[in-house]
């Protein structure tokens, strides 16, 4: 959820970070438009205390590559559709993978100057 996002933000911190940085637009004049929470001590610590007990334990490296893991999920799902060709970010991740699979594919070779050196400089035979 959007809690999980901030936390991630918040980076090793966490989300009593992401609350220091972001939480006093709070308190800024359009807020008054709408029904926000005063941003105040008690606010943070309720909010990073709803913050650690969602993540279970979870470090931030752990729920980065969670997420990560969760868009390329997300990625490869919309690359099926379209009858094939995909969709949005989807079409754009399957043709960056095929890029990649035909890029391994290919026999690695010695770049022009290594070729050169090699021609400028032949190995001698040890004498023996």
């Amino acid at each position: 959820g959007m809690f999980q996002v901030y936390r991630v933000a918040g980076g090793e911190a966490g989300m009593r970070h992401f609350m220091a940085q972001f939480g006093p637009c709070l308190k800024w004049p359009w807020t008054k438009l709408m029904d926000v929470p005063e941003f105040n001590d008690e606010l943070v610590d309720l909010i990073a205390t709803q913050s650690d007990d969602q993540a279970h334990g979870l470090s931030i490296r752990e729920l980065e590559k969670i997420r990560d893991e969760n868009l390329v999920a997300i990625m490869e799902a919309l690359s099926k559709q379209n009858k094939g060709k995909g969709w949005g970010a989807g079409a754009l991740h399957k043709d960056y993978t095929k890029q990649l699979a035909r890029l391994a594919a290919k026999k690695p070779t010695a770049s022009k100057a290594v070729e050169k050196a090699k021609a400028e400089n032949p190995k001698k035979k040890k004498k023996g």
